[in-house]
């Protein structure tokens, strides 16, 4: 795969893939997590239930998409402005090519 080969050589530190080459854990599970609505990646997830409910970051799909290039924009759908809306949009193309390193 070209993309996972471009992601290998642009992470120097680490972050998202291992020494081997392969996507870290949190990197694979950063781009299952997706919803497909207007290709966007959310970066908050919602860990627990009720009153032990913690919101938790996954910032690993801002460096996927950082590393590989593309350009995106954030921006927050929480209809009052809540953590669990952020998200950032990419394009139809950079969406399905994220999608596709863990295929």
């Amino acid at each position: 795969m070209k993309t996972i080969e471009k992601l290998q050589k642009a992470d120097k530190t680490n972050l998202v893939t291992k020494k081997d080459g392969s996507l870290t854990k949190r990197a694979i599970e950063a781009i299952k997590d997706y919803r497909n609505h207007n290709n966007k990646f959310y970066t908050t997830y919602t860990s627990g239930r009720g009153r032990f409910t913690t919101n938790l970051s996954n910032g690993s799909i801002i460096t996927i998409v950082k590393l590989l290039g593309y350009k995106h924009t954030e921006g927050n759908d929480s209809p009052r402005g809540g953590q669990t809306g952020n998200y950032i949009q990419v394009s139809t193309k950079a969406f399905n090519n994220v999608l596709s390193l863990i295929k």
